[in-house]
Order: structure tokens, then C-alpha cells, then sequence
């Protein structure tokens, strides 16, 4: 009978080994969410830019002073960038009646390629801008997708650097809405 267990015993240590990794990558995924207000930025006043769009239009982040702004940086060679977009596409169509403002900034691009990704997914209808890096090293991005919840005073709510979920994209909108915040 003690053999048995014997020989077990390496599959066991092995199992625990593996749940103790999986409990650590939890941990870290739970810790990055909680940590979702940038050390640096969170409760400050989001930085000024002023960008092109596509068809040459610039805009600068003060034109949408006192609405409620998502800033996503974005690539569309980028796999996670691709799969939240449609989710911020519908989150824009669900709030924009209560002011929510949507600045999609693609990550150093050819126009070419971002127009390609956009005529491949035509009901993405917010505003695109484009950077050259300036406007990521202004907001500290070192990773894509990340996202910026700007508040109706202008004022970075919190952000998210990663793939935001359908259901973590909404509870960030519901921060800045006006009237909504808990």
C-alpha cells in the first residue's frame, strides 16, 4: 500500500505546483485591475493634444471640454486592439446620447493601413486620429490597446492597459458619465 502512494507523490506535488502557478497569475490579474488608475496620471488633468484625423481635420482634446472622453491607442496589426474595438464601437452607439465622446488614436500607422482596417469594420463611427508618438508618450503608453477614461472636468479617471473586456469597458464608462459616478 505504501508504493502505491509513493509513486503518487510526484503527480500530486506537480498538481500543487500548477495551482500554485495558476493562483499566482490570478493574483496579478486581479492586482493590474485594481491598480487601474495610473500611478502617475490618475486624478490629474489629461494632457491637451491636438491630432489629425484621416480627411485632415484637427482636433484637439479641449474641443470636447466638459463631455465625458474614452481615448483608446489602438494598431490594427495589434490582436487585442481588434477584438475590444467592436465592444467600444457598441459601448459609443449605448452612451453617446449621454455625451460620451470616443478618440480612437492609431499607433504610428500609414493611413493606408488604418483606412484598410476601417473599411474592413464600416460601422466604426468615432472620431480616428492619428500619432506619430507624440500623443502615447504624452500619456506614458508603453503597451496596446490602452485605454483613458477622461471625466467631464478633464480629468483622467482611471486607465486601462490591456484588452478591455465588454463588461470592464462599461463599468469604466459609468465612472465618467455625468450623474452616474458611485
Amino acid at each position: 500500500m505504501g508504493k502505491p502512494l509513493a509513486k503518487k507523490i510526484p503527480a500530486i506535488i506537480g498538481v500543487l505546483f500548477i495551482a500554485f502557478l495558476v493562483f499566482l497569475l490570478i493574483q496579478n490579474i486581479l492586482e493590474t485591475t485594481k491598480q487601474s488608475k495610473t500611478d502617475t496620471d490618475a486624478d490629474s488633468l489629461a494632457p491637451n493634444f491636438t491630432a489629425t484625423t484621416l480627411s485632415g481635420e484637427e482636433v484637439s482634446l479641449e474641443d470636447y471640454k466638459g463631455k465625458p472622453v474614452l481615448i483608446n491607442f489602438w494598431a490594427s496589426w495589434c490582436g487585442p486592439c481588434r477584438k475590444e474595438m467592436p465592444y467600444i464601437q457598441e459601448a459609443y452607439e449605448q452612451y453617446k446620447d449621454e455625451g460620451l465622446e470616443v478618440l480612437a488614436i492609431n499607433f504610428r500607422e500609414k493611413d493606408e493601413a488604418i483606412e484598410k482596417y476601417l473599411d474592413e469594420n464600416p460601422t466604426f463611427d468615432f472620431t480616428v486620429l492619428r500619432d506619430d508618438g507624440t500623443i502615447n508618450d504624452l500619456y506614458k503608453v508603453i503597451q496596446l490597446p490602452t485605454t483613458f477614461f477622461i471625466n467631464t472636468d478633464g480629468t483622467i479617471e482611471s486607465s486601462y492597459p490591456a484588452e478591455l473586456s465588454e463588461e470592464a469597458l462599461h463599468v469604466f464608462i459609468q465612472e465618467i458619465l455625468p450623474g452616474k459616478k458611485n
